[in-house]
């Protein structure tokens, strides 16, 4: 009977010292990905203010040069001897 107090007190030692380490390693993680989580938001948004920095004015180009391009595609579709915004309505029906 000893012994199994014995061995029964051991194991409920052994319990508490297991139920001490699970805990230290649950908070231990919690604190690691709260971390975590705030570093890699830190990084992002660095990423992002260099991205922008070093390609907001080339973007701004491109879409420029696109613009300009289509301007000129709508332009070139506009038929021989009608000027864009020159047509009037006549009467007669003839402009």
């Amino acid at each position: 009977e000893y012994v199994l107090g014995t061995e029964a007190e051991a194991l409920r030692a052994q319990l508490g010292e297991k139920q001490r380490e699970a805990l230290y390693l649950r908070d231990a993680h919690a604190t690691m990905r709260s971390t975590f989580e705030k570093y890699m938001a830190a990084e992002m948004a660095q990423c992002k203010m260099h991205y922008q920095s070093q390609y907001a004015g080339r973007i701004a180009e491109l879409e420029a040069r696109l613009n300009q391009e289509r301007q000129r595609q709508a332009n070139r579709r506009v038929p021989k001897g009608c000027a864009r915004g020159t047509a009037t309505i006549s009467t007669n029906g003839y402009h």
